[in-house]
């Protein structure tokens, strides 16, 4: 699986483990390949072809609505996307985004 390098800029890995904790906040390669996308066709395609490409720099894992209030600020400071995950089942292509901003 192709996946690209997390781009965690400044601070803003410190700011969630504040928010949420250690063990709320994970960067490895298997959780970021389960948290691409949904279960679109295209998404389920891209997946099994390799390309990893749409996967998650970090996945946080909020205990409650403050928390995920808390999350926004360092997110919309730092400029990085916050794409809510759910279920994993969106069929229509919903959790798709793009790194490049377009």
């Amino acid at each position: 699986m192709r996946l690209p390098g997390s781009d965690l800029r400044g601070g803003f890995l410190p700011a969630l483990l504040d928010i949420v904790g250690a063990s709320s906040v994970t960067i490895d390669a298997e959780a970021r390949v389960w948290h691409t996308g949904g279960k679109s066709t295209p998404d389920l395609i891209r997946l099994r072809s390799g390309d990893g490409s749409a996967a998650p720099d970090v996945i946080v894992t909020a205990g409650s609505h403050e928390q995920v209030l808390e999350i926004i600020t360092p997110c919309s400071q730092h400029r990085i996307a916050l794409v809510p995950f759910g279920g994993c089942s969106s069929v229509v292509g919903g959790l798709a985004w793009s790194r490049s901003g377009q």
